[in-house]
């Protein structure tokens, strides 16, 4: 994947995003599942989950969310592609509910959830 020329052109390119997101000092993480030939050896790398948040919004979170209350709730059909975007939630001392990470996924399942 980090070998992968960007492909400028396709608005689709999750390399794309990953790349945009560093650019502009988000932190993002992604996860990725390995296939490997009868070797072990890897043959190529699939992308699982992109998660990514602003390092603003964790100074936020330290100094003004409550630490007992945090939600994650999955949101669909909100692009062309249909790919659920998983969003935390907490509520800042103020009442007011405050983003906190986002996470792009193909499913929600378990899995998605616990790396969250």
């Amino acid at each position: 994947m980090r070998k992968q020329k960007v492909d400028w052109s396709d608005d689709r390119s999750i390399i794309r995003l990953v790349t945009e997101l560093q650019e502009n000092s988000w932190i993002c993480e992604v996860r990725t599942e390995l296939n490997k030939d009868d070797k072990g050896k890897i043959i190529n790398r699939r992308l699982i989950q992109v998660w990514f948040t602003y390092p603003k919004l964790i100074t936020v979170v330290r100094r003004f969310i409550s630490d007992f209350s945090l939600v994650i709730d999955g949101t669909f059909s909100i692009n062309r592609l249909r790919i659920p975007l998983l969003v935390a939630v907490s509520q800042l001392n103020s009442g007011k509910t405050f983003p906190i990470a986002f996470s792009w996924c193909p499913e929600e399942d378990i899995a998605l959830y616990s790396y969250f």
